[in-house]
């Protein structure tokens, strides 16, 4: 996957006037009508092995463009478009186009591809195709969107049911919803959020013979939530809250319940098909979260959160919202000595299981901390300590989930004069451990990561840098256990000014494993060359017509066990081209 930063470098300004007052022969500049300011960049992607099938596609043309058009500094017209040979789709960010055009600063259209975000439980990390719109006059605020966060994804009987092998069919799913709000966040201010989402059937057809379990199931989800909050004490306190419910069917070709009322006693309260039809597959259930922020100093702050996530709640416009989930937390931070000392920690406590409808629930410990160490400015220490422990209580103990994972890591750094010039030296060390308690599994689940890394920098007035790194990771299991050792060495110089940038990298790696099976243990110690050169030459001064790029990778890996695999070598190489203006 291709990866693109885009900075602005400038503004391309059409006209450019100065106007007088009658009084003085005072100068103010005047509103520029029209600028233009963005980036552009297009990049070629080649690929080929040798010893195994090619794991990548061996070629891929792309453009990516972020332009915004200012209109006399009040208007911004934004437009973005990334067009490519390889992936397109709704899952990916690849053949995408969008426009978010602002006006008077208060105004904000969306066409094409965009994101917009609602609130932590309606609306807010999935991309949409459609149209939107985001009024904020003064403490006003109203937003509205339309459009699919997914597209049909057909059957097909050469996969087995997937479009592509071991993924599943899927229906066109759009959604629309609307925000509404008044107040100044950091006073007093109150919103209401609503999101309707309902798969669209007739985007989808399947043939008879179908397998069955690939087949998708159209869902339909509605959401309605309020946030709120205020401030008070010139920021010192800070409360923000926000309580939401959600009604869900995961199979809307279930009968509705209404059906099933006409001739009962008892009635379901009249709903519009519009807001949602409760089907036998629905459910209905509610969410809540609150923090409350005390920050009685600049240089000492405590929160306190909780959460509410009834194992009923769903909001389709989140991909990753867990449910089934109380939790609390506390977060103070402490700076002293000017920033020379900073610590922050979060203690907390999870529980599932909050309708006693599962086996047993788990209790899971949140426990994290970091503290960072500036004496003076060559040297500094950080330190980061995380815990994450799960318990359940289930009658039989057989059953019971017992395990603390834990990750520490220590990075040390250090820069003085040396060598005619400036160098830099910087560690780090960490573990993850994985404890199982449990007396059955623990001599199956067992997992402990150790990793280090050591790198000393140096660059010299003559424009001249080197970098040598030393990596080393240790990854033991229950049956199996990794050695990775790696050493490289970095050379990068500057010509003409720093006009063209030149660097070559040179790797090697030892990747020893040890497999222990049905009482016999196996062993192998592989060898990794890899080596990676780039050129970039900025055109025209301070590269005011751009930027052109080349970066060629080699990769070669020698198995020392020949049972494991065969030898193999990778080329890759990047072509880009990139200006900002």
């Amino acid at each position: 996957m291709l990866v693109c930063v885009l900075k602005n470098t400038g503004n391309l300004s059409a006209q450019t006037e100065t106007t007088r007052t009658n009084s003085d022969s005072t100068t103010k500049p005047a509103v520029t009508p029209f600028r233009v300011s963005g980036g552009v960049t297009l990049s070629g992607d080649f690929y080929t092995a040798d010893g195994i099938e090619a794991r990548r596609p061996t070629s891929n043309l792309m453009a990516i463009a972020r332009i915004n058009i200012a209109l006399f500094e009040q208007v911004n017209l934004p437009f973005e478009a990334f067009i490519g040979t390889n992936q397109s789709g709704f899952r990916q960010p690849f053949n995408q186009f969008g426009i978010s055009p602002t006006f008077f600063n208060w105004l904000t259209l969306h066409a094409g591809w965009f994101s917009m975000r609602f609130s932590d439980l309606t609306f807010g990390d999935i991309r949409m195709l459609g149209g939107g719109v985001e009024l904020r006059p003064g403490n006003f605020r109203l937003a509205a969107l339309y459009g699919s966060t997914n597209q049909a994804v057909p059957y097909d009987v050469s996969t087995g049911g997937a479009a592509v092998a071991g993924a599943f069919t899927s229906y066109s799913r759009p959604v629309v919803g609307v925000k509404l709000g008044y107040g100044d966040e950091n006073i007093a201010f109150i919103n209401f959020q609503a999101i309707r989402v309902s798969d669209d059937t007739t985007s989808l057809q399947t043939p008879a013979n179908a397998d069955v379990s690939r087949l998708a199931k159209p869902q339909e989800n509605t959401v309605f939530s309020t946030t709120f909050g205020f401030g008070a004490f010139d920021g010192k306190l800070r409360f923000t809250a926000e309580i939401a419910g959600s009604a869900y069917s995961a199979d809307t070709r279930s009968q509705s319940l209404a059906a099933l009322t006409t001739t009962s006693t008892f009635q379901l309260p009249a709903i519009p098909s519009e807001i949602f039809t409760p089907r036998l597959s629905s459910q209905l259930d509610a969410a809540a979260k609150a923090t409350l922020t005390i920050a009685p100093t600049q240089d000492f702050t405590v929160a306190l959160g909780g959460q509410y996530v009834g194992p009923g709640f769903v909001s389709l416009g989140y991909a990753q919202l867990q449910n089934d989930v109380l939790d609390g937390t506390i977060s103070p931070s402490l700076r002293l000595f000017n920033g020379g000392l900073s610590v922050r920690g979060t203690l907390g406590i999870r529980v599932n299981n909050l309708i006693a409808n599962r086996t047993a629930p788990l209790q899971r410990l949140i426990a994290s901390g970091s503290i960072s160490i500036q004496p003076v400015q060559a040297f500094g220490f950080d330190v980061q300590y995380s815990n994450y422990g799960i318990r359940s209580t289930p009658r039989n103990d057989t059953l019971r989930i017992e395990n603390v994972s834990q990750s520490l890591t220590l990075s040390p750094r250090l820069n003085f004069e040396a060598f005619g010039g400036m160098s830099g030296i910087f560690g780090s060390y960490s573990l993850n451990n994985v404890d199982d308690v449990n007396v059955i599994t623990r001599q199956t689940n067992t997992n402990q990561t150790q990793t280090a890394m050591l790198s000393w920098t140096l660059g010299l007035p003559s424009g001249l840098s080197l970098a040598t790194t030393g990596f080393y990771s240790d990854i033991a299991q229950s049956i199996a256990r990794t050695n990775i050792l790696n050493i490289g060495q970095t050379a990068a110089y500057s010509f003409f000014d720093g006009a063209l940038s030149t660097s070559l990298t040179l790797g090697y790696g030892i990747v020893g494993s040890e497999l222990t099976s049905a009482g016999m243990t196996t062993t192998s110690s592989d060898g990794q060359i890899t080596g990676q050169a780039s050129v970039s030459y900025a055109i025209g001064e301070s590269g005011k017509f751009g930027t052109l790029s080349l970066n060629v990778n080699n990769n070669n890996y020698a198995f020392g066990n020949p049972a494991r695999g065969r030898n193999f070598g990778e080329w890759t190489a990047l072509v880009q081209y990139a200006i900002g203006f």
